[in-house]
């Protein structure tokens, strides 16, 4: 027996075949790309979403012999993506993605309905990223094409209709609409009127882990899988990689640190904060709640650095890994060299704890005996500060925090590791593969099908040689990073003054 996960993300897709045993047995990745222009757009062609799906899926399958041993499918997602079909079922446009930012000139048409009650509602403050008001910018700009529309979808429920024959969509990714109300788990009757959606252009909504549909014939064959094999309802790819990981109790959180860092804590009821404004919504597991937040730059912060600082002298041909090693490794030796170094990762602004949209990435007491590795600490260290500070607000907003997870690039590295230890007490727990999402969809389909009992014993067993655990820090360098810690927050008031006007 055999349970597919896929997760869907914003420049690829993957795969991941587990065996009843929780064996990793297969796994395939495609990339797809992202159409970006002047004006905030970012586009990509929904056929991409389905063609690197049957790809990815044959690949990972490819030496399973029987197919109907495959007993379950289950997406992960991208989440604010959506697609316009017509009545053909095809695609009348190129997909917007989250990251289109043109429905922010739109945002007025949500101006009678309180602002409190936007966030209460769908859990996200308002938003041009999301489905509602992209809504509004399709019906303002491309009123014909909009008149054609039959169906408005996202990523998941396009690829469920594609598999199933019926466009359906879980909780999770619901929430990423802002049109659903996550505490009476419908679809907002204010917010589609304010919108301008007919709720039968809607998808259904389907728990995750109940099942979605059966594999239609066609979409069997495109696949190489069997017909009637059950889709199992996922979740968005942060959710899904949550429960991945096994972030699934009250106080637990998962730090999924690519790119971008994004903290998502559990809840058992919506933990709103109208002054971090962190965006709650449905996790994965009945009776639960998550609480998201992110810092856009934060890998990419360390990357600028490599990039701009570390070129000369070292090999063009040098493995990103044997240089990154290098760097951590070096960097190491630096901690206590000087507690009056940091950085403020601040290239795209601040959202969280504080909103400063205007402030700047900056060093602050930089001086002549400093060099690259000493600013790669620096950018490190500030990088896991906003993310500690993220948590103090999460703990201020009304739930205390008892485990933190890593996945995701950092935590391959030591010093990350050892950084965040330090400056939060908290214990960690690392998970060394970068398929979390794949993993939690795959568990709920492992459930579904009765491969495990319970979705804490399905990603026990798939992450079972792929975890390390750390206990709470403590003596030195955890005192080190105290001190240090609050030193970075008594800076900050003056980098947001500066940067005010």
């Amino acid at each position: 027996m055999y349970v597919l996960g896929a997760d869907i993300g914003t420049t690829g897709t993957k795969a991941l075949l587990v065996s009843a045993s929780g064996e990793r047995a297969g796994a395939a990745y495609r990339p797809y790309p992202l159409i970006v222009d002047a004006g905030g757009l970012a586009e990509q062609r929904a056929a991409d979403w389905w063609h690197s799906l049957v790809d990815v899926i044959r690949t990972a399958t490819a030496d399973v012999k029987h197919k109907e041993a495959i007993r379950a499918i289950c997406l992960s997602a991208q989440g604010g993506s959506c697609v316009l079909l017509g009545d053909d079922g095809e695609a009348l446009a190129n997909a917007h993605t989250w990251m289109d930012r043109r429905p922010e000139s739109v945002l007025d048409a949500f101006a009678g309905i309180d602002g409190r009650y936007i966030y209460e509602t769908t859990g996200w403050p308002l938003s041009g990223a999301m489905m509602a008001a992209r809504a509004v910018w399709f019906r303002r700009n491309q009123p014909k094409l909009w008149a054609r529309v039959q169906h408005y979808l996202t990523t998941a429920d396009y690829l469920h209709r594609r598999l199933t024959g019926r466009a359906s969509l879980d909780l999770t990714n619901a929430a990423m609409t802002q049109l659903f109300n996550i505490r009476a788990m419908r679809w907002d009757p204010a917010l589609l009127s304010a919108a301008g959606v007919p709720l039968s252009m809607l998808p259904d909504i389907v728990r995750s882990g109940d099942v979605a549909g059966l594999l239609t014939a066609e979409a069997a064959g495109e696949l190489g899988l069997a017909e009637g094999t059950p889709v199992i309802s996922g979740a968005h790819d942060q959710y899904a990689a949550a429960l991945g990981a096994g972030v699934c109790a009250p106080g637990d959180v998962l730090l999924s640190a690519g790119t971008a860092w994004v903290l998502l804590g559990v809840t058992d009821n919506p933990a709103y904060d109208n002054e971090s404004g962190f965006c709650v919504g449905n996790h994965a597991l009945p009776g639960l709640y998550g609480a998201l937040s992110s810092l856009p730059a934060a890998g990419a912060a360390l990357e600028w650095c490599r990039s701009n600082f570390f070129s000369a002298g070292e090999p063009t041909d040098m493995p990103d890994k044997v240089a990154y090693d290098k760097l951590n490794r070096t960097a190491q030796t630096r901690i206590f060299k000087d507690a009056g170094l940091f950085f403020y990762p601040q290239f795209g602004g601040r959202i969280y704890p504080r909103r400063s949209l205007k402030a700047k990435g900056s060093f602050m007491g930089l001086s002549l005996e400093h060099d690259h590795y000493d600013m790669a600490l620096a950018i490190m260290e500030g990088v896991v500060f906003e993310a500690a500070m993220m948590m103090e607000a999460y703990a201020a907003g009304g739930f205390p925090l008892k485990q933190l997870s890593l996945a995701g690039g950092a935590g391959k590295s030591r010093l990350w590791t050892d950084i965040l230890r330090h400056t939060t007490g908290l214990p960690l727990t690392c998970y060394r593969d970068a398929d979390t999402a794949c993993a939690g969809a795959a568990a709920l389909a492992a459930v579904s099908c009765g491969m495990f009992p319970s979705a804490h014993d399905a990603v026990s067993a798939i992450n079972a040689n792929s975890t390390e655990r750390l206990d709470a820090a403590e003596g030195a360098l955890r005192e080190h990073y105290i001190r240090k810690y609050e030193r970075y927050k008594a800076g900050l008031p003056h980098i947001e003054t500066f940067f005010a006007e």
